[in-house]
């Protein structure tokens, strides 16, 4: 069962840390140390942006979830070298 955390605002598995995000309409689940190492996500995770939220009170981030989004967080999660980035067109 989700719980929306109050500092953070973005729902999180209440026995997992499990943090999820809607980009675009697309579920994605990572946790809070993977939007650590992002500035956009992880001011979400902050809550240093107010972000609109889906039926389920998920952040829904009205972007599309694309290879880009997919890049980044598998940087993220340590995925992809930063050159690898660097060459996509964001």
């Amino acid at each position: 069962e989700a719980a929306e955390n109050a500092t953070s605002g973005l729902v999180e598995s209440a026995t997992s840390g499990l943090v999820e995000l809607n980009v675009g309409g697309r579920v994605f689940t990572t946790t809070r140390q993977t939007c650590a190492k992002s500035g956009f996500l992880d001011a979400l995770s902050r809550g240093s942006w107010t972000a609109p939220r889906d039926g389920d009170g998920r952040i829904f981030v009205d972007r599309d979830a694309g290879p880009a989004f997919d890049a980044l967080l598998s940087w993220c999660r340590g995925g992809l070298a930063r050159t690898t980035l660097d060459r996509m067109d964001l």
